[in-house]
Order: C-alpha cells, then sequence, then structure tokens
C-alpha cells in the first residue's frame, strides 16, 4: 500500500511537471530590445556582496552566541546544531542573506568573468558550514551559487556528474559531524545508506494510523504562537515531530527528526485521494517557474525556480506545506524583484556571460 500512496504522487506530480512547464515556455513573450548585463554598475554589485557578506556573517555569530558560545560549537557541533533554541530570528537572516550572497557571487562571476567572488564564497561556506548545519541547506547554496552554469547544463553532463559528487561529499561531511565516524565503516556506511528511510516510514504510519481528515494540517501554525506565549515549546509544529515522538521518542527528546513523506501528511489529512489535486497543483507551479525560468534567463526566474525545485524535495519527505513556507514564499517574491532585471541573456538568446 506504501508503495501504491507513492507511485501516485511520483505520477500525478510528474504530469503536472510537465504540463507546468509547457505552459511557463509558451506563455513567455520575449522583449524586442537587446538588454546589456555590462551596462549596470559594477560597484552596485561589489557593495551588495560586501553587504549580504557582513549581514551573513553577523547572523551566524549571533547563532553561535545565542546557542552556548564557540566552545560548544567546537566540542560538539552535532549537538549544538540541534540544541539552537532561541536562535530562531538569525537562523532566518542567515538563510536570507547566504541565498541573496549566493545568488550574486554566482552571477557577478558568470558575467564578469572573475572567479574571486565564487572561491571566497565556498571559503566562507567552508568556514561557516557546521552552524547552517542542514545538508540540504549547504547543498542548496552551492546550486545557488552556481546555478547559471548549471541552468544550461545537461543531467548527465560531465559537468553535471563532477557537481553530483560534490552534492554527496556534503551529505557524507555532514554525516560526519552529525557524529559519524570514518574509521568505523562496518557502522557508518549502512547507517548513510539506510538514511533515507521515508517509505519504510510511510508503511509504519498507515499500518498504525487510519486515514483522516486536517489531523495534523494545522499544526505548523502552532511555531508562531510559541514566541508569545500562546502554545508550550515541547508542542509539536510539523506532523514528523508528531510522528518522530510516537515512533522514536528517544530521538526527540534531543529533537531530532525523522522524516515522513508528503502521502502520510495526505493520508492524515485529505484521506489520501482528495490531497492528490493540492500536490498537482503544487508540482504544477514549480514546473511553471522552470520552464519561465528557461524563457526568459534572468537571475530573478532562475533564482525562484531553483529554490522552489529543491525545496520541492523538502515537501516530498514531509509535509504539503511547512511553518518555513510563510516566510519563505515572500522572500522568494522579493527577490525575484530584486533580481528580475539580471539578464544572463539578453531576449534574442545571445549569452552576456564574458566565458560562455
Amino acid at each position: 500500500m506504501a508503495i501504491v500512496l507513492a507511485y501516485s504522487v511520483f505520477g500525478s506530480g510528474l504530469i503536472a511537471l510537465y504540463i507546468g512547464e509547457f505552459a511557463g515556455a509558451r506563455q513567455y513573450l520575449p522583449k524586442m530590445q537587446k538588454v546589456e548585463i555590462d551596462e549596470k554598475p559594477q560597484r552596485r554589485l561589489q557593495i551588495s556582496i560586501l553587504v549580504l557578506y557582513a549581514i551573513a556573517s553577523v547572523a551566524v555569530m549571533m547563532i553561535v552566541i545565542s546557542s552556548g558560545g564557540l566552545a560548544k560549537w567546537i566540542a560538539d557541533p552535532g549537538d549544538a546544531f540541534l540544541n539552537r533554541g532561541g536562535s530562531g530570528i538569525y537562523v532566518i537572516i542567515s538563510h536570507f542573506s547566504a541565498f541573496a550572497l549566493a545568488a550574486i557571487s554566482g552571477y557577478y562571476t558568470y558575467v564578469r568573468g572573475s572567479k574571486l567572488p565564487i572561491v571566497s564564497y565556498l571559503i566562507w561556506l567552508a568556514i561557516t558550514s557546521p552552524v547552517h548545519g542542514s545538508k540540504l541547506h549547504i547543498a542548496t547554496l552551492g546550486i545557488v551559487l552556481f546555478m547559471p552554469w548549471l541552468s544550461k547544463l545537461r543531467p548527465l553532463s560531465f559537468k553535471s556528474i563532477i557537481f553530483y559528487f560534490f552534492l554527496a561529499f556534503v551529505f557524507f561531511l555532514g554525516m560526519y559531524f552529525r557524529g559519524l565516524t570514518w574509521e568505523d565503516m562496518a557502522f557508518s556506511l549502512p547507517y548513510v545508506l539506510n538514511y533515507f528511510s521515508a517509505l519504510e516510514n510511510l508503511a509504519f504510519s498507515i499500518r498504525d494510523f487510519d486515514p483522516g481528515f486536517i489531523t495534523t494540517f494545522f499544526l505548523p501554525f502552532v511555531k508562531f504562537l510559541t514566541p508569545f506565549g500562546l502554545a508550550e515549546p515541547n508542542m509539536y509544529f510539523d506532523m514528523n515531530h508528531m510522528l518522530t515522538d510516537h515512533y522514536y521518542p528517544e530521538a526527540w527528546e534531543i529533537r531530532a527528526t525523522e522524516q515522513w513523506p508528503v502521502e502520510t501528511d495526505l493520508y492524515l489529512n485529505f484521506y489520501f485521494i482528495c490531497g492528490l489535486p493540492l500536490v498537482a497543483g503544487y508540482f504544477y507551479i514549480v514546473g511553471f517557474l522552470h520552464g519561465r525560468a528557461h524563457s526568459v534567463k534572468t537571475l530573478g526566474w532562475i533564482f525562484v525556480s531553483t529554490l522552489m525545485s529543491v525545496w520541492m524535495i523538502s515537501h516530498l519527505r514531509g509535509s504539503l506545506y511547512n511553518h518555513t513556507d510563510f516566510y519563505q514564499y515572500p522572500y522568494l517574491i522579493l527577490m525575484f524583484l530584486l533580481f528580475k532585471n539580471f539578464y544572463l541573456e539578453d531576449p534574442a538568446g545571445q549569452s552576456n556571460s564574458k566565458k560562455d
């Protein structure tokens, strides 16, 4: 039954993605005038990069200070990351400024030919990576940094395969900082290979729970009540939190969570079948943004499409919507408005890269 539910979501989502991509590409009407990237003031981009470095670095520093100090992070970065409660506002500022910094650094390198912005960002990311913590988040920062080039690569090209190895390296490095050791491969390798247990967790949930309506749907709102004292700090604000506490209470004690797939969310909140149109609508939007990004080729469209595509993984391996969506989507709109005129190619299809 778990496999049937998984393939139902996969099939409907795949069809919706293709329809959305087709619609996004066809509805774009190119401008007639040529847009010259090199006319944009170089100084403005340089100042933006420096300001974002300052904001992102201060935010990272405040996360460390507010969650036990540098000594705690050096001694056990994995435990410090899991117990960084109270630093939420700094985490949001860090994430948003780091994404914007990655986008502008990559764009600057793409249109100016200077490798310094990308090299500097990779060094900064390596130094601050334990504070960023999440393997998916660090990988996403790398994807955003290189997205002007990645948007043009074929999935199985040599450069794409090299980048896949980079993402795998980030994943294994994240496992290391979470407490694994390279010496004990008898434990490490099976743990890594069984890390993605969403399908097994789906089987548990449909075995032990009856299908329902709006069972966990409003849990993300609890996150916004906690700072105002209207909810207990230990209340669940995610379906994964509730089910982790149910099946793996020892993990929930240290606020570590297992992940259930979106099929469990649909099963508990929409009797599954009634939630398929919602999933299809979400995939249609992701596909539409992808089609539009490859038609318009501005930093704004590619930035929004890239993050929506990556965050799609979080929704497939989690809830239909998360509490983070309430501020992530407004952030995407803001970044789109700021980057919408940063063309990677002019409407005639000529690349603006100096080293294309």
